[in-house]
Formats: structure tokens, sequence, C-alpha cells
């Protein structure tokens, strides 16, 4: 109580000094009494000061939240905030030799709040477009029965993300494993179309058509925390890629693992360009002398400009490197194998010619004799007119890893497909 109560008296020193006895400071001097009068009015003053001060912080508006904050705040007081359900596909299928299937659809939770932030999926869930349904159904309804559970649309067939129909790569004590299998589809497959999981709550239903459900996971989890995990590309080695997959699968803590070519594409395909700018750079930095010739000429990078633009730049830049798997990939592509990369052939071509003519030796004068060579880079031309039909003769054939080699001598303006040889030329003859 003393205490108390001597700072009850105090709270009139700086008001009224004369009011104070001498006997409360113990019979000092007067000048005494004055400086501690002073001492006590500062101490008050810079008490009345921290008041104040603390009365302004409280008036401060409270600090904003994040969309995920907001969301959690509103599972605070709601039965459910899970109000959204997706259902893409997981699988890739071949119902026969003509047709390429998805199929086994496995669905995806969202909060549509947080999805909302993003322009595609405001007007997705908007409804907005024709994969969302204004009917809301339960948490624990399965796919819709008024939809098939397969897509012959699919327009990636080489799409990564979706698994294969058989189990491959496995050893042989192990395939037939009940077990094997069980865990092998646990960790790839997540929770199927038909999962025993109870939830409480409506939600709005939605089925993914367009994209693999690995994909659609790891863009979900994307929008909700801004991380992403790339796996390897398949070129970089399967074995690789499909151990880092389980690896990161069977992880709790790990990030949901997608392919960076498959990503690319969804944030292509929906405008999300700070994703894809993110994958734009897995691919880069994935790319290797062992794999560029891949890349160069597959199906994705004969879809994108950007993407074709930066692997021909580094395959160009390693041409020493990979001339030999350039020409081997060359005269698949000749032979028909590979209908979807023509265009990237057609530029890798247009480059090492500007490179090989701006390499050769300026002219000296109208007449220029042709390089000697020990042997002749074309047979002649009676064995030459002997064959005929559509497929490209052995001449041209045998002489692709000659185009692609580095001549011992400058050459005056090398040309690809039209060398010319005494008497007769190659395009003449050529069916």
């Amino acid at each position: 109580m003393s205490g108390m109560w001597a700072r009850g008296p105090s709270l009139q020193l700086g008001s009224n000094h004369s009011r104070m006895p001498q006997a409360a400071t113990g019979g000092g001097a007067p000048g005494s009494t004055h400086q501690a009068h002073r001492a006590l009015d500062s101490a008050m003053r810079a008490a009345l000061v921290t008041t104040s001060s603390s009365s302004s912080r409280q008036s401060d508006p409270p600090p904003s939240l994040d969309h995920v904050s907001r969301a959690l705040k509103e599972s605070l007081f709601t039965p459910t905030f899970l109000d959204v359900k997706f259902f893409a596909f997981s699988r890739r299928s071949f119902p026969d030799d003509a047709t390429f299937r998805v199929d086994r659809p496995q669905h995806v939770l969202g909060i549509s709040s947080v999805l909302r932030r993003t322009d595609y999926f405001d007007k997705l869930l908007s409804g907005g477009f024709s994969e969302a349904t204004a009917q809301r159904v339960s948490l624990d309804a399965p796919f819709p029965e008024d939809q098939p559970p397969y897509s012959d649309d699919y327009d990636y067939e080489s799409d990564s993300d979706l698994e294969d129909e058989e189990i491959v790569d496995v050893d042989l004590d192990e395939a037939g494993s009940s077990t094997y299998r069980g865990k092998r589809r646990a960790l790839t497959e997540g929770p199927s179309s038909t999962s025993t999981h109870s939830y409480a709550g409506h939600c709005q239903q939605i089925v993914i058509k367009d994209v693999a459900y690995h994909t659609w996971r790891a863009l979900i989890f994307y929008l909700y925390t801004g991380k992403v995990y790339f796996l390897p590309l398949k070129s970089e080695g399967e074995q690789q890629r499909a151990a880092e997959l389980e690896r990161a699968l069977g992880e709790e803590q790990s990030v949901p693992p997608c392919s960076p070519k498959s990503m690319y594409r969804l944030a292509e395909k929906y405008g999300i360009t700070d994703l894809q700018d993110l994958a734009f750079e897995a691919i880069r930095s994935k790319l290797s002398t062992r794999n560029i010739v891949a890349e160069v000429f597959s199906r994705f990078t004969s879809r994108y400009d950007r993407i074709r633009e930066i692997e021909i730049n580094y395959l160009c830049a390693n041409y020493v490197d990979v001339s030999a798997s350039l020409a081997s990939m060359t005269e698949r592509i000749v032979q028909g194998e590979f209908p979807h990369a023509a265009e990237a052939l057609k530029t890798v071509l247009g480059v090492t010619m500007r490179a090989a003519s701006s390499a050769s030796s300026p002219p000296r004068g109208p007449d220029i004799s042709p390089v000697k060579r020990s042997k002749p880079l074309l047979p002649s031309a009676p064995r030459r007119q002997s064959i005929r039909g559509n497929v490209a003769p052995p001449p041209f054939r045998t002489a692709v890893p000659q185009l692609f080699g580095r001549a011992s001598s400058p050459s005056p303006q090398p040309t690809f497909w039209t060398y010319q040889v005494p008497n007769h030329s190659i395009g003449d003859d050529d069916d």
C-alpha cells in the first residue's frame, strides 16, 4: 500500500509544488526539496508521454492478412472452408492402336477464396467456362455420373506427369508382389475418384480434362504458397526421374512434384506468367549436351517458339559436342520418324549454314576451284541414277554425318541439301 500511496501524491507534483510539505522529503534543505520535486516532475512527464504513445499505437489499424491467412481465418467460423473439388486424369492408356486416352480421375480439393485471385480461376469458379457447374454437391461425392471417366481429346500424349498403364522398369522379384504394386500405386495415384475419405460440407465440382493430376495438384499448391518443385526431364534419365518422383511423393514435407514442361504448358495456356517463367528457367537449367538433341526435336518444343529458341541456341553453342547425335537425328527425321520436327530442323540447318558461310574464306576471284577431298563426298552418277523411289537413297543417308562434321579446310558457301558434283546435281534426280 505504501508504494501505491507514494505514486498517488506524486501525480500532483507537476501541477502544484507548494502543496507538498517539506516533511515528505525527510526534512531536508529547501534546495534539495526543489531538486527532488523537479526530478519527480520529469519522471511524471515521461510517464505521461509513454502513456500517450501507447494510446497512439493502440489506435493503429491491425496488420492485413494475406490470401491464405484470410482463408484460415474463415475456417474458424465455418464448418469447412474446402468448397471446390477438382477431378483430373492421371493415367495414359491406349484402348486400341489408333486411340490415345487419359483416364483414372483423381480429386484435388481447393479453397475458392484463395484460387479466385488468379484470373483464370475467377472465371472458372464463376461459371465462365464449360468445365464448371453451378450445382453444389457433397464433398464426398464421387466422379460425376453424367460424364465419362476418361477423355480422348487430350492434346499432349507425351505428358510425363501422366502415369503409364503398365508397371515398367521394376525388379522381377518385386514385379509380382501385391505389396509393391500397392505401395507404388499409393505413392503415384493419390486419392481416387472413389475415395473412402469422409468430408463434411458441400462444394462445387469441376472436371479438368486437359491437365494431368500431378500438374494440377502442383498448381493448386503453388497458388497457396508460391512454391513449386520440378522433376528432372525424362531425357535426363527415366530411372533418375522415377526415383525422384517416388521420393517426393513419399515425403510428407515435400512440395508436390511435377514436370517443368507440363507446368509450362499449363501456365502458358491459362496465362499464369510468373509460374510460366519459373517453368521456363527450370527447363533451361536442365539442358545439357546429353539431352539437347532429343529436346530440340521433341513434340513439346515444336509447340513453343520461346522454348525452341533457347534450345537451338544451346545446341549451336555446343555444336562440336553434339554433331554426331545431330547427324543421327537428322537421318531419322528425313526418314519421316519425327514429322513435328520439320520447323526445328529447318532452323538448325539455317543457323549452321550461316555459321559455315561466315567461317569460309572470302572469294579471290570469279573462278574458285572446289575443295579437294581424299574421298568423294558422294558416289558417282551411275550408281546414283540406279536407285529410285520415295525413300531417300543410300548416297544421301551416308552423307548426312559428313554434312554435320567439320571440314578440314574452309569451303565456299556449303549447301546441305544440294551439294554440286561434276556433271550432275542431287536435286535433279531426287524423287
